[in-house]
């Protein structure tokens, strides 16, 4: 979104510093979409322009020469577009990849955290598995599962507080101690997290479903359930101990740009739409894969 484009700065110097630690025998594509649409935004009362943000955004990928495969998209439409439209994009090719890694402007991670990601989901050679990072403590007690230890000294409502320079530190100084291991729930944030290629062929998102349809909480019910009609079926979830992921809530770039834009409320609305036929459309899902 063009509120996140600084946010996006400061990942793609984070994915380059990354790309020097990835095994250089296999090949990267990275899809990154800049969403202008005219269903989100009211452009005519807005005080920036789309120029500004297409310019920048162009400046920005300029850093990312010379690494990875780069797929980049400018969308100016009248569609309320979003995350789930990319991903939805990328998993129609799901046979050119051999797993999927969604993955947010807004958050921060150490540069070894895409290599510790790869070579781990090489190693544990599963068809349907997703491989994600750890968090700081999140909402609730439900999310301790994947949150580091040394960064739960505070209330799950002071979440938004936490300093992810803070949480970098954690992963620089327990870089001789990454490892990984089994999620017992399905839980993972729908910030960082890798997918294999047979698991988003398998449960692709509602094809009806657009802009910012809550997947994540679809795919990890869906999961959930399934295992328990089908407990022979071999998915598994880990995470990667002492690699942790944060999200900008103490360093707000975003409001910055919010405050010279107008806003259209069909996100919202759209949202709230697809939570209500969610149960639904796992109920349609799990009678087809009887």
């Amino acid at each position: 979104m063009p509120w996140e484009i600084d946010e996006f700065l400061v990942l793609a110097r984070k994915l380059k510093k990354s790309y020097y630690y990835l095994d250089k025998d296999s090949e990267y594509t990275l899809c990154v979409c800049l969403n202008l649409s005219n269903a989100i935004i009211d452009w005519n009362k807005s005080k920036l322009e789309k120029d500004f943000f297409v310019d920048k955004f162009h400046s920005i990928l300029e850093i990312l020469n010379n690494s990875y495969n780069v797929e980049w998209e400018v969308y100016e439409g009248n569609n309320p577009v979003g995350h789930l439209d990319v991903e939805k994009k990328l998993f129609a090719r799901h046979s050119e990849y051999d797993g999927i890694l969604s993955l947010c402007p807004d958050v921060h991670f150490h540069e070894t955290l895409l290599s510790s990601m790869f070579s781990d989901f090489e190693a544990v050679n599963n068809e349907f598995v997703i491989i994600t990072p750890q968090t700081h403590r999140l909402w609730d007690a439900s999310w301790d599962e994947m949150a580091n230890d040394q960064c739960t000294s505070f209330d799950y409502k002071n979440y938004r507080k936490i300093d992810v320079y803070d949480v970098e530190w954690v992963t620089k100084s327990n870089l001789d101690n990454i490892s990984i291991y089994k999620m017992a729930n399905n839980k993972w944030a729908g910030w960082c997290d890798l997918r294999s290629s047979k698991l988003v062929e398998l449960f692709p998102p509602p094809k009806s479903w657009t802009g910012y349809g809550p997947y994540d909480t679809y795919l990890m019910t869906l999961l959930t359930r399934y295992k328990v009609i089908n407990p022979s079926f071999d998915f598994q979830q880990y995470a990667i101990k002492n690699q942790i992921i944060g999200k900008y809530s103490n360093h707000n770039f975003k409001q910055f740009y919010k405050k010279y834009l107008v806003f259209k409320d069909v996100k919202l609305i759209q949202r709230k739409k697809y939570e209500n036929e969610m149960k639904r459309l796992i109920i349609e899902k799990l009678e087809k894969l009887k």
